[in-house]
């Protein structure tokens, strides 16, 4: 835009400012990892073991819910042993699981003892 001739004689030039454009941040992306369908282990020691259903032929737990089933025991045969503090799948094989919760809607398991 050019305005009128100031008194000295030289052409006042306006050269507009651009836009600024404001680019948002994509946005972050957490990534959780999924529980494992079906789990076997020789032993599983955790703080809380969850699962939809729980084979195993010792629980000891300070803490068990869900419908417990007592059975004769089974031959389970995991690759070795879990520590962790937490254990979650939807179906896990057991030889022996030490927690201090173990919830599931179904738990089949030779002995239980309190700890």
């Amino acid at each position: 835009m050019v305005q009128p001739t100031s008194p000295q004689g030289c052409a006042t030039v306006i050269v507009p400012t651009p836009p600024t454009v404001v680019v948002p941040s994509a946005p972050q992306t957490v990534v959780v990892p999924q529980s494992p369908q079906t789990l076997q282990a020789d032993g599983i020691e955790a703080r809380q073991v969850q699962a939809h259903t729980i084979y195993a032929n010792r629980i000891e737990a300070s803490e068990v819910r869900g419908n417990v089933h007592q059975t004769t025991g089974a031959k389970i045969e995991g690759p070795g042993d879990i520590k962790a503090p937490m254990v979650t799948a939807s179906v896990i094989y057991a030889e022996v699981i030490k927690a201090d919760s173990v919830v599931a809607d179904q738990i089949y398991v030779r002995e239980m003892k309190h700890r």
